[in-house]
């Protein structure tokens, strides 16, 4: 099952991102980049810097992910585990 999200701190992020939204429209930019002048670039630019961020990353775990058994037995979890004593419980303080 999902974990709840509240709806508080989620309408208020949406309405201070409308909000930034609209005060773009009214804010006088003085462009140094074609395109910079239009209103929500920077959230255009920044939405698809992500997105390449997150494309490029799923590809680039494609080469340098390695097997379970990369480190063979000189992995941290490869030691052998006893058998006796794990049907005990530790004694709560």
């Amino acid at each position: 099952m999902a974990a709840h999200i509240p709806d508080r701190p989620v309408k208020l992020l949406g309405a201070l991102c409308a909000l930034l939204f609209v005060l773009d429209f009214f804010v006088d930019r003085h462009p140094h980049v074609p395109g910079e002048g239009f209103p929500a670039f920077y959230a255009i630019v920044g939405f698809g810097s992500f997105t390449l961020i997150v494309l490029g990353a799923k590809k680039l775990r494609t080469f340098i992910r390695r097997d379970e058994t990369f480190y063979g037995d000189r992995a941290v979890d490869a030691e052998a585990y006893p058998d006796a004593g794990l049907d005990r419980k530790e004694a709560s303080e």
